[in-house]
């Protein structure tokens, strides 16, 4: 059940988050990418970062809610999901307070909710058929997002909080 509700999540916000990063308005026609170029759109606080982490907080909090009031599994992983919902809510939370870059940093490092729905689907899939092609693309996708929106996104926005202050 949890994996399907974080996958409604994802698939209803990264779409949003895409979709703003591609039309953002405030960077005076320097195309695409102009959040990332021109200091004056970066610097600025755009609502609409702040409305896509107060969406992501809502899920965030109604699945910690569902984690902790329905399902109550006491393993250790479990325990640790109930740490990292807090940790996102607390996040999300002080960026929007703090401003200036960091609702846009915020909502681009919450891309890495991407690679999150191939490892939902990989943990629905029985261990016996993990050799199959779907499966298999499956894993590559996973490892594929995992790879361009944490390994190199998280050391990007660390880089880009750290221009920031």
């Amino acid at each position: 059940m949890q994996s399907w509700n974080a996958n409604t999540h994802h698939f209803i916000i990264l779409p949003l988050i895409i979709y703003h990063f591609l039309t953002i308005d405030c960077s005076e026609g320097k195309g695409v990418f102009g959040w990332f170029t021109d200091e004056t759109c970066f610097f600025s606080v755009d609502r609409t970062f702040v409305k896509l982490l107060m969406i992501a907080n809502g899920y965030f909090t109604a699945d910690l809610l569902i984690c902790h009031y329905l399902v109550r599994d006491p393993s250790p992983l479990s325990k640790l999901t109930k740490i990292h919902h807090v940790g996102c809510i607390t996040g999300y939370f002080a960026v929007c307070f703090v401003g200036y870059a960091t609702p846009g940093i915020g909502t681009l490092l919450l891309l890495c909710e991407i690679s999150t729905i191939f490892m939902n689907y990989r943990m629905m899939i029985p261990k016996e058929n993990m050799a199959n092609t779907w499966p298999m693309l499956n894993q590559l996708a996973f490892f594929t997002c995992y790879t361009i929106f944490r390994i190199i996104n998280f050391p990007y926005g660390l880089f880009l909080t750290i221009y920031e202050l």
